[in-house]
């Protein structure tokens, strides 16, 4: 494809325009002429040849079917394809009558009965077209009628040629003007036509032209290249100096400047200087498109040469693929992600490394982007190492194509994630193991998200709300707990409305748990529950976890207990014996009824007292060392006194032998 540039495209549109309007202004210019007897409007200029109102009809008609079919991309069957059609017929159709009035010598005067005045018939017979007029016509309706619609480059080519032998008798009839010939008094000469006739069929011929300046001989002529270049530069001084050169020199000769012999002398001389002058024009124009191609050349190197560079150490993959599949270029990063060297892509496709799972995925994106689908494509792919492991890989693909829209290569970029995807895979497991460890709990557990919806739950909190048949937008994943707890309070549920506010408090941020116990009646009679709301802290506004435990067996358990201690409270409490209890520390924690009989102390009295209060001093050290010593041993019960006799204290400071057992209590 031609390089050009749009600006030159537009200017060659606003040229074909501006050939239009004058040449269909020229031609009404005339026609009103003709049609009110005003000779300035025939010839323009006084003393001028009028134009042929035949040529004037032309003129218009051929302006009009340029402007349609430059106008619009219609389709074939557009009316205004045939409108443009129509017109260019029409031109024709006024050369061919020309061209049949020539040959058979007839005088057709088509015009005679719109111009009654005599004189005005007189000068229309004078003013017939002319037989190179007339074929320019029929060439001109030709390069016209080709290039309506959508033409073919075929047909666009034929036009420009008619319309560059239709520019070259308008460029002789201008010539024959220019030099004054003898001719221009025989209005029948075939070379003779208006001046004005001349210059708008010039006109037309560039507007022709200039309508489709991508296609044909034009292209050439706007082309940025070196032939465009000379063409555009030379084409005007080729065509207007000789005809410039002669007039001044036959101007001098019927002036009596120069003499005729110094005539062709001056001609062989300015020949020679002009060859000379254009020779050196061109080399100077080559010489400056070779030096700009030369810097192009160099600065195309250079981006080569950097390309080539992060091509080569960029971090990640890198290859250049041929639509087949082919590699064509790799980099370092790619080759030591699978193994292979460059010589060993060479002769590989990447159809040959990608494993057979990712394949057919692949292969799809690969012909979307060929057809033009998609313009690039990424996706999660596998390769195959040299050594048979698998690569994970994040592939991104692009498609470059050259000016004419055809497939050079594909850019792939391999980003090596299978360090991530282990990661990944890691992270996906511990999220099962969590959330199975969390469905196997027994406790009740859910997730409140920042506005108090449930948006997780495990097994037993669901199998809970099934056992008390809890309503669904109170317990259920999705149900707003917070909105249904919100609901029971302003229907006076104290526990409902200390929930509420907890939960509320917590998602303020005014707090970081809260626990709560309550009683809850089911068919299997009361049961007890500790409810516990945490902060959970997530991207996003604070979530709650709350925790419901069954803690019935622990209430049970802890009620027995007590029952157990205060039977045996009185059993102790109503024996004839004394029953004392210490601590470690040898201090009174139990002193019954029979201690208070026996030592004359109240209970009051003594509790947390040491016990050496009850003992006569000479016995205090010994009783002491004997009770530590009986701490340590593995002993859980011993008789005192075995050895000799063991006194007690009471209140009045009296003694009294006694019979004395111990045993820990754990």
């Amino acid at each position: 494809m031609t390089p050009t540039s749009a600006k030159a495209i537009a200017v060659c549109h606003t040229l074909s325009r501006s050939a239009c309007v004058l040449a269909g202004l020229v031609g009404l210019t005339v026609l009103a002429g003709w049609t009110f007897n005003l000779p300035l409007l025939k010839s323009f200029v006084p003393g001028w040849g009028a134009m042929a109102p035949g040529t004037a009809v032309s003129l218009v008609l051929a302006a009009g079917a340029l402007w349609l079919s430059r106008a619009r991309e219609p389709s074939a069957h557009s009316p205004w394809v045939w409108l443009a059609r129509i017109a260019a017929g029409g031109v024709i159709l006024v050369g061919a009558l020309a061209l049949l009035q020539r040959a058979l010598g007839l005088n057709l005067a088509i015009a005679g009965p719109l111009l009654p005045e005599a004189d005005a018939v007189a000068e229309l017979a004078r003013s017939r077209v002319s037989l190179l007029e007339a074929i320019d016509l029929v060439l001109l309706g030709s390069a016209l009628l080709l290039t309506g619609g959508k033409p073919r480059p075929a047909s666009i080519q034929v036009a420009q040629c008619f319309a560059l032998v239709t520019a070259f008798g308008a460029f002789l009839a201008l010539n024959n003007h220019l030099f004054g010939s003898e001719s221009l008094r025989d209005p029948q000469f075939f070379v003779n036509m208006a001046l004005h006739t001349a210059a708008t069929l010039l006109l037309l011929s560039f507007g022709l032209f200039s309508a489709r300046p991508q296609a044909g001989l034009m292209s050439l002529f706007i082309a940025e290249t070196a032939g465009g270049v000379l063409l555009r530069r030379l084409s005007i001084p080729v065509l207007l100096m000789p005809a410039v050169i002669n007039w001044l020199e036959l101007e001098g000769e019927r002036r009596g400047i120069l003499p005729v012999s110094f005539g062709w002398a001056l001609d062989s001389a300015i020949s020679a200087f002009l060859t000379g002058l254009l020779v050196w024009v061109v080399a100077r124009i080559v010489h400056e498109k070779d030096l700009a191609r030369l810097a192009i050349w160099s600065a195309l190197r250079q981006r080569e040469a950097e390309f080539s560079s992060a091509f080569e150490h960029a971090a990640i993959g890198m290859a250049l693929v041929a639509p087949d599949g082919r590699w064509l270029r790799t980099n370092r990063s790619l080759r030591a992600l699978v193994g292979y060297s460059a010589e060993e892509f060479q002769t590989r496709t990447f159809q040959d490394i990608t494993h057979p799972d990712d394949l057919e995925s692949d292969l799809v994106h690969v012909r979307a982007v060929l057809a033009g689908e998609i313009d690039t494509y990424q996706m999660e792919k596998r390769y195959l190492h040299k050594s048979g492991q698998e690569v994970v890989t994040w592939l991104s693909v692009s498609l470059v194509r050259d000016e004419g829209g055809q497939p050079l290569h594909f850019i792939s970029q391999i980003q090596d994630i299978t360090e991530r995807k282990q990661v990944e895979l890691a992270l996906r497991e511990s999220e099962r193991f969590n959330r199975a460890l969390i469905e196997a709990l027994p406790a009740h557990i859910a997730v409140l998200d920042g506005d108090g919806r449930i948006i997780a739950t495990n097994r037993a909190w669901r199998k809970f709300a099934e056992q008390t048949s809890a309503p669904p937008e109170q317990m259920s994943q999705g149900a707003d707990y917070l909105n249904a707890y919100s609901r029971a309070a302003t229907g006076g549920d104290a526990r409902a409305a200390t929930i509420v506010a907890l939960i509320r408090e917590i998602m303020a941020e005014g707090r970081e748990d809260a626990l709560l116990e309550f009683a809850h009646m089911s068919p299997q009679g009361q049961q007890w529950f500790q409810w516990r709301a945490s902060r959970f802290v997530l991207p996003g506004p604070a979530c709650v976890v709350l925790t419901q435990e069954d803690v019935t067996p622990i209430k049970r358990a802890e009620e027995v207990s007590r029952q157990s201690e205060a039977r045996l409270a009185n059993l102790i409490n109503i024996a004839v014996d004394a029953i004392i209890s210490v601590d470690e520390n040898q201090r009174i924690r139990i002193f019954n009824q029979g201690a208070e009989q026996i030592f004359g102390y109240r209970a009051a009295e003594v509790l947390g007292q040491p016990l050496d209060m009850l003992l006569p001093a000479r016995f205090v050290a010994a009783h002491g060392d004997h009770l530590r010593n009986f701490a340590s041993s593995p002993e859980q019960a011993r008789a005192m006194g075995a050895r000799r006799e063991i006194f007690g204290r009471r209140k009045d400071g009296s003694e009294f032998p006694a019979e004395v057992s111990i045993a820990k209590q754990r």
